[in-house]
């Protein structure tokens, strides 16, 4: 329970930092691979690179994987035009954050959001770090936020 407990007492209005996350290969490879996949299958696939979450949770330990998926949330929505699949990683007021944004149907995307856990002295540079030693074609880019 310690490790969510930061979860508990961050401010997610507090955005600290954060990165967007394109698999450009994989998007590729599904492209070359799509004559021969059913649309579960290409599916299931994106959901496998795309939630780093998962990656990064379960290198932490098995209470962290599961954690993570019982405080997970996702929301589906209308395809805004011109949508591609991505993830986000936010630090929100020193919680970290994965948001994975996917088309899930015909015109339809799902957004799921879970948390990454840290150790003392991790940081989102951390995940960061990880996640391009794991998936070297992963493309990451920061997310300015607007002014109001």
């Amino acid at each position: 329970m310690n490790s969510i407990a930061p979860l508990a007492e961050t401010d997610c209005s507090d955005l600290r930092q954060a990165y967007s996350v394109k698999f450009p290969a994989v998007d590729l490879m599904m492209l070359i691979a799509g004559a021969n996949m059913s649309k579960p299958g290409k599916t299931k696939c994106k959901l496998s690179v795309y939630h780093v979450d998962s990656v990064w949770n379960g290198f932490k330990s098995p209470a962290a994987i599961s954690q993570s998926t019982f405080l997970s949330w996702s929301r589906s929505y209308a395809a805004p035009v011109d949508f591609q699949d991505s993830t986000w990683i936010m630090d929100c007021g020193g919680a970290v954050y994965c948001v994975t944004f996917l088309e899930t149907g015909e015109g339809i995307i799902t957004a799921t959001a879970a948390p990454m856990f840290l150790d003392d002295g991790e940081t989102i540079e951390s995940i960061k770090d990880f996640i391009r030693e794991r998936l070297p074609f992963a493309v990451f880019e920061p997310i300015k936020r607007p002014k109001p």
